[in-house]
């Protein structure tokens, strides 16, 4: 266990900087997915086939992933705080902008420069509270932190309702009403993280030395309890460890992001404007609800593999099952079970990297992983909306989407160890005895 001093610094960290992470974190996602919201009338005004639309919504992935992890290295080099609070001031700005769209052109580039400006944000995050929280804790907080992106999805579809109800209030679409009210919060935040986060647990001048002293020696320590552990940022993404879990998150990513952004129209031929805003928002909030239930079992059971499998077949079960009966109640209860394993596969996965990275390689490596994976942020939307323009329907995309998902499970199965260390070699027994012993004597 955390000894008492680490654990009240990481604790004293928790309360500074968990809630406003989290809240940051829901702003971002809402500004990802709001597009979703207002496609039913943006892509009217805006003369957007199902394709262009796509378009639209993924290249804001493809600017991400491009320039992730030059500025996830920018990050470690002038610290978190700088650079997060530059992201979300800039990413809020060019969020408001889409208001100004008057084509599929003009919408396409701004997002894609909505995608540069973002870049960083959610890797940068992750790095950061590797920098604050030991193993035993990580878990925990990463889990609170990750509710933000089925929360951010329930809570978009409830929050966007009423602006777009503002139809040509001050000569505005409501959806360009959804765009300003929705980026502004998020480059006022910015500020108030520039000022409220502290890099390193050394430069918080709320812990007292003796707390320092505890984290850093914890931090430090349980670095050196694993095995291969990369400190460069060439030794991560050669590591097939990285590559491994970059392909998991991308196949989950493909099928988050093709659903998410078109899940409104799926449902509107059953429900009106304001209805279809109520149940999208069902399957995200179900599977916020089950997000740290499931954490806390793979944290009780040490286990990362049989976890992110079954999430992944919940997944394919979910999407396949929906594209049965498209439009239905069934359609939406098969959704909210993919919903649930999209929610169960994040805090899984992302506990695993900061077992075996630290330093430039934690950045890079990270960072890597998040770039791979959401350029499924770009296809899946396009595919999804190349079959709706092909075939009439979006089941075709379904099937794909849940076939993808499936070889999700396969590929966990061949990358995650289950030796309860994420993905990680097997050690000796006699070794593995011999490391615990070094830590009970530590901890004494």
């Amino acid at each position: 266990m955390i000894d008492d001093l680490a654990a009240r610094a990481a604790k004293k960290a928790a309360k500074r900087f968990i809630p406003l992470l989290t809240f940051s974190y829901v702003l971002a996602n809402l500004d990802r997915v709001n597009i979703s919201f207002s496609a039913p009338t943006m892509m009217k005004d805006l003369a957007l086939t199902p394709y262009l639309y796509g378009w639209a919504a993924g290249i804001f992935f493809l600017a991400y992933t491009a320039f992730e992890i030059p500025s996830n290295l920018i990050l470690a080099k002038v610290g978190a705080r700088r650079w997060i609070a530059r992201i979300m001031i800039t990413w809020g700005l060019l969020s408001v902008l889409t208001a100004v769209a008057v084509g599929p052109t003009s919408l396409i580039v701004i997002r894609f420069l909505l995608g540069v400006a973002e870049a960083g944000f959610f890797p940068g995050i992750i790095f950061f509270m590797a920098q604050w929280f030991p193993n035993e804790y990580r878990g925990r907080m990463t889990v609170v932190f990750f509710l933000a992106v089925p929360l951010s999805t329930g809570l978009g579809a409830l929050v966007s309702a009423p602006f777009l109800a503002m139809e040509g209030i001050l000569g505005l679409h409501g959806w360009q009403w959804l765009f300003i009210a929705e980026g502004l919060p998020a480059a006022i935040t910015g500020i108030f993280v520039y000022y409220k986060l502290v890099d390193r647990p050394e430069e918080a001048n709320w812990l007292t030395e003796d707390e320092k002293r505890a984290i850093v020696g914890r931090l430090e320590r349980d670095h050196r309890s694993h095995a291969n552990v990369a400190s460069k940022f060439l030794q991560a993404v050669t590591d097939k460890r990285v590559v491994g879990l970059s392909a998991i998150w991308l196949l989950r990513s493909i099928c988050f992001f093709g659903v998410t952004f078109f899940l409104p129209q799926m449902i509107s031929k059953a429900y009106s404007t304001t209805e279809v805003a109520i149940a999208a928002s069902v399957p995200s909030t179900i599977g916020a609800l089950t997000t740290i239930p499931w954490m806390l079992s793979s944290d009780h059971f040490n286990d990362r593999r049989w976890h992110l499998i079954v999430a992944f077949l919940a997944i394919c079960v979910g999407i396949g099952g929906a594209a049965l009966h498209p439009g239905s109640l069934f359609a939406l209860a098969c959704f909210t079970l993919a919903a649930i394993g999209y929610s169960a596969v994040t805090p899984v996965l992302w506990s695993i990297p900061p077992t075996f990275l630290k330093g430039q390689a934690s950045a890079g490596g990270i960072a890597l992983i998040n770039a791979i994976g959401y350029t499924g942020g770009m296809v899946g939307p396009v595919a999804i909306g190349w079959a709706k323009d092909a075939y009439g329907s979006f089941e075709g995309g379904l099937y794909l989407l849940s076939l993808l998902s499936l070889i999700g499970a396969a590929l966990t199965l061949l990358v995650v160890r289950s030796d309860g260390s994420g993905n990680q070699e097997r050690r000796p027994k006699k070794e593995a005895l011999n490391v615990a012993a070094n830590n009970r004597m530590s901890n004494a």
